[in-house]
């Protein structure tokens, strides 16, 4: 696994201390060198050049044209109004129009305004340099206005890729994230640490983890170094660098986003640590987990999905820490653990599992929460304000209470269960109700025995057994397009014809089997060019290459003042012969570049067809698919399995058809001229028939089962790169590596037998081959003496008959692998028949059609029931609700309760039972399609997620689809103003304008270059946008 540079971290024994951080150094998550990608390794990187040499070239004609309109003050619009500011054009138009600015503040609003009125994508489209196209700026001289504002536009664009192409190698500004850093914590403190939204408490715990590195010293370690270029001889010596991060003890880390792994729940909190049930049932059930325990299927052993998909947000934060308090640490960090859970829970877990069970025994906790009012028992509180601790306060009070221990003291007392004091008596009442509740549930429903089990993620079933099925092949060619089908056998066809013609042509010409050179008594040539070949005939001696221009200029011109030698040599023939030959080459090249042609767009057809049938079927599925089936599996399929499809398939079906195209012609080529062959052809393909139809039951399991190991293997990567920080901060790294290579090695046996087999094959069909050739040479022999006129063709008979053998061995493994790579393609359609949550809503609709027309104000849901897979108990059992206009209303519940899952199926992302009913203003939307019904309903999801791209492609659904590509028929660009006045609503609209690009600022896949809570308050403006 890649691994940190852990130079400047230190793992020593102390007495006192658990950590120390010294040396007031900054830290940030990437340098300089880890931002620079070589030339080499930059697949975009060749693209860009031809983009910039275009944009050089356009800029020469564009600096011309604005220079004159510039100097002779016409032809260019004075003024424009941008967010009630008067920007000057022609001041604006320089050279050094981006750069000086830094294309950032009012040029970039303008430049904004521009694509508004123009309808282009927004500016932060055009400040990538992949995205360049010259065609969004031409000027179609209809509107001199419009003209003058894409001229503008596309000067500015072009400023601003030179810019920023020239300034790529330059000194990247980074920006430390966390800054002068001094820090002592005591053993057996517990420290809480507060501060804003991104104000950076969760990146103080990447610090200390090495997640982080520092911006002003020079790392000297070898590990997580990038891939460099210096080909100079001179090597920079580093100095040694002294640790200035001393961590005294182990570390458990509890992160913000709860990570969760596909196992099952006991084997997330235990997280490769011996099994201790004693400390493990304690542990659980101060994390409060035992109610859960009860509802889940199979308690603790029951399996989650990757990233805990079938838990609630407070089931994985409790789950997770769990897992740091069984680590039995000596420092533990928690970030925000107790936000996911509801106030009674978040008690008992500070007193019992904090308190009670860590700080008891003397270990050190640090937590980061925004609840501070649990930071009464803390020894000491830092605040943290952009990325800098500015206090670092000691409580006072608990250091004056009578019961306060000292941290060095709490060591000393060993921690009993029995000692812990109960929590207020609504929690356990609350959690004896709900006991009650599920044992009264449990005792009424009969679970199947694999539920009990607690298995979630199916093994991958097999798409088909044994020989590939003829609706498979059927469905395959039904995707392509039937027009190039039928070109392509026309054109094979003529294509094999001409050649075994061709073949044929040559017999007879060399006996003249067609009379023509009998027939014809003069040449055809003027006596004037005639004349001048007998010359360049006479001229030449006997050598081999002057024969071979004597007999090419022979079928041009017939002579008899040739010398005897030559005459010799020399056999007449017809012009209509060479013609001939030259006609069917011609055909020949055509038959051959045309079938080429036509089967390989109808193979991207085909491919092309079922690939978006199958990305459509799994974006419109419903999520209970997503549940069972591992993230690795869909990326196998989607990924490997379309490689497959599109290029290794289609090679390996060419070239079968093309040599059994051959094999056919030279067969029917065979009997035609000699037809005692057919009794020795017809039993070797007898034979060759019989290996390979029990050959071809073997390859395409084998490839059904690497694929199949392929997708565990792609699973388990997924999962190592979503959660690598808490793999490392536990130190389980070997854990991984060696269930890595356990489903590698599964893996690789499939690929090695799928390499052998054939070895196999190979062996049997070439001893048969060379017995099959000897047969026919000695029947070819023996025809000849027999016929004369088969005579002829006894050299055509013995290179067709060991041709033949040869090509059948060729094409016999073409065809078994063609057939090998062909379960690709039956899981690709497999997925091309999956569930489409739309068809069900109609079939819903058409079932249960509404009677009478809604006349509900507000909202009202009725009899609301809904259980997340067939075999599982209802999580939504019966909820009757009914909201008037304008209230606000709170649904509060223990976690796992079923808040998430009432919201979840108000957008039917699981469809709930038939009779329910859901109105909303007159509407019933839940009798509506699922995208007009959702677009009624807006959601600030418990787990914000970001779409890679620019902040305002998250927050403007126009400027998303037109950025895209995607329709925006019906859809309105959000003005800035409104999108600054809700970003100002939620606090966040000075930390954008900090930000390069302001609303066009980067933002990368699921926004992990923001906070989490800076993630939540980006959704809530985007819920808000949509009114």
């Amino acid at each position: 696994l890649p691994e940190v540079d852990k130079s400047f971290i230190s793992y020593q024994h102390h007495e006192e201390n658990a950590l120390e951080i010294d040396g007031s150094h900054s830290f940030t998550y990437g340098l300089e060198e880890d931002q620079k990608i070589a030339p080499e390794l930059d697949q975009g990187y060749f693209l860009m050049k031809q983009v910039i040499k275009t944009c050089e070239k356009e800029y020469k004609e564009l600096k011309i044209v604005f220079d004159s309109q510039i100097q002779n003050k016409n032809g260019l619009q004075d003024e424009m109004m941008v967010d009630n500011h008067q920007i000057s054009i022609k001041n604006n138009m320089s050279i050094n129009f981006a750069i000086d600015n830094g294309y950032y503040d009012i040029e970039q609003k303008l430049m904004q305004k521009i694509c508004v009125d123009l309808n282009l994508p927004a500016i932060s489209f055009f400040m990538n340099i992949k995205n360049y196209d010259i065609s969004y700026f031409k000027v179609k001289g209809k509107n001199f206005q419009e003209d003058q504002m894409r001229q503008l536009l596309h000067y500015a664009v072009i400023l601003y890729n030179l810019y920023k192409w020239n300034s790529q190698n330059s000194q990247i500004k980074i920006n430390p994230i966390i800054q002068n850093l001094n820090l002592t914590i005591k053993k057996g403190e517990l420290i809480g640490i507060k501060g804003s939204v991104g104000s950076g408490k969760s990146s103080l715990f990447s610090c200390i983890l090495g997640e982080m590195k520092p911006v002003d010293i020079q790392l000297n370690s070898t590990e997580a170094k990038p891939l460099h270029f210096d080909y100079s001889e001179e090597e920079s010596i580093i100095l040694p660098i002294t640790p200035f991060i001393k961590v005294y003890g182990k570390i458990a880390y509890c992160p913000q986003n709860s990570p969760i792994f596909s196992s099952t729940i006991r084997e997330n909190i235990t997280f490769y640590k011996h099994f201790d049930e004693e400390k493990y049932n304690h542990i659980v059930d101060i994390c409060c987990l035992l109610p859960d325990f009860d509802i889940f299927t199979a308690g603790d052993m029951t399996e989650v999905g990757g990233r805990g998909v079938t838990l609630s947000g407070g089931q994985k934060a409790r789950i997770a820490l769990a897992r740091a308090l069984y680590n039995d640490a000596d420092i533990y960090f928690l970030d925000d653990p107790l936000s996911a859970v509801d106030a009674h829970v978040g008690k008992r877990i500070w007193n019992e599992a904090i308190m009670g069970y860590l700080i008891s025994q003397g270990k050190t906790v640090i937590i980061a929460s925004h609840q501070v009012h649990y930071f009464k028992t803390c020894d000491r509180v830092l605040t943290i304000e952009s990325g800098t601790i500015v206090e670092d306060a000691i409580n006072d009070k608990l250091l004056k209470s009578i019961s306060y221990v000292p941290p060095n003291m709490r060591s000393k007392t060993k921690y009993q269960p029995n000692q812990i004091s109960e929590t207020v008596d609504l929690t356990a009442c609350q959690q004896f109700s709900i006991q009650n509740e599920t044992q009264q549930h449990n005792n009424t429903i009969q679970l199947p025995l694999q539920i009990k089990a607690g298995k979630l993620i199916q093994e991958e079933a097999l798409t088909g057994v044994g020989n590939i099925s003829r609706k498979t092949y059927s469905q395959y060619f039904k995707s392509g397009r039937k027009l190039l089908l039928f070109v392509y056998l026309l054109l094979i066809v003529l294509y094999q014809s001409t050649t075994q013609f061709q073949s044929v042509l040559i017999a007879n010409w060399a006996t003249d089997g067609y009379q023509w050179t009998k027939n014809e008594g003069k040449s055809n040539l003027p006596p004037a060019i005639e004349s001048v070949f007998q010359e360049m005939l006479l001229s030449h001696n006997s050598n081999s290459y002057s024969i071979v221009k004597q007999v090419t200029w022979k079928c041009y011109v017939q002579t008899p003042n040739l010398p005897e030698y030559i005459k010799n040599m020399l056999i007449p023939f017809s012009n209509n012969y060479y013609y001939l030959y030259l006609g069917l080459g011609f055909v020949f090249v055509l038959g051959f570049f045309g079938q080429s042609f036509s089967m390989m767009r109808f193979n991207i057809t085909a491919a092309k067809r079922i690939y978006n049938k199958a990305v459509n079927a799994v974006l419109k599925t419903p999520l209970k698919f997503f549940d069972t089936t591992p993230q690795g599996r869909i990326i196998n399929r989607l990924v490997k399995d379309t490689e497959t499809v599109d290029f290794v398939f289609a090679r390996f079906f060419v070239l079968q058809n093309n040599i059994l195209a051959t094999i056919i012609g030279m067969m029917i080529t065979i009997c035609f001229i000699s037809w005692p062959c057919t009794f020795i052809l017809i039993p070797s393909v007898v034979i060759y028939l019989v290996i390979f139809s029990r050959y071809r039951k073997i390859t395409p399991q084998l490839k059904r089962l690497e694929s199949n190991s392929r997708s565990k293997v792609f699973s388990i990567c997924q999962e190592v790169l979503d959660q690598l920080t808490t793999i490392r901060a536990y130190q389980c790294q070997a854990n991984f590596r060696e269930q890595f290579r356990t489903l590698a090695n599964e893996n690789v046996k499939m690929q090695y037998y799928a390499l052998t087999i054939p070895r196999w094959l190979n062996f049997r069909l070439t001893m048969i081959g060379a017995l099959m050739t000897f047969i026919i040479v000695a029947l070819a022999m023996i025809i000849s003496s027999i016929s004369p006129e088969m005579a002829q063709y006894s050299g055509i008979i013995v290179i067709y008959g060991y041709a033949i053998q040869q090509q059948m061995n060729g094409v016999i493994n073409m065809i078994t692998n063609a057939e090998g790579e062909m379960p690709a393609i039956e899981r690709m359609l497999e997925y091309g028949t999956l569930e489409d949550e739309c068809k069900i809503q109609d079939e819903f609709i058409d079932k249960n059609p509404v009677t009478q027309e809604s006349n509900q104000i507000g909202l009202k849901i009725s009899n609301l029931k809904m259980r997340y897979r067939s075999e599982l108990p209802f999580a939504l059992n019966g909820v009757d609700i009914q909201i008037n206009p304008t209230e606000h209303v709170a649904v509060v519940g223990r976690t796992g309760s079923g808040k998430s899952s009432l919201a979840i199926t108000l957008f039917k992302l699981y469809q709930p039972e038939d009779d329910h009913l859901v109105e909303l203003n007159n509407v019933t939307i839940s009798h509506m399609p699922l995208y007009d019904a959702r677009r009624k309903l807006t959601i600030i999801p418990q787990e914000p997620y970001l779409f890679s791209g620019t902040l305002r492609q998250q927050l403007c659904e126009f400027t998303r689809n037109k950025a895209e590509n995607l329709p925006t028929t019906g859809l309105q660009r959000i003005p800035d103003a409104k999108l600054w006045e809700l970003l100002e609503i939620v606090q966040m609209a000075q930390y954008i304008k900090d930000q390069p690009g302001g609303l066009d600022c980067a933002v990368i896949g699921n926004g992990d270059n923001f906070s989490s809570g800076q993630r939540q308050l980006i959704c809530v403006v985007r819920a808000l946008v949509r009114d």
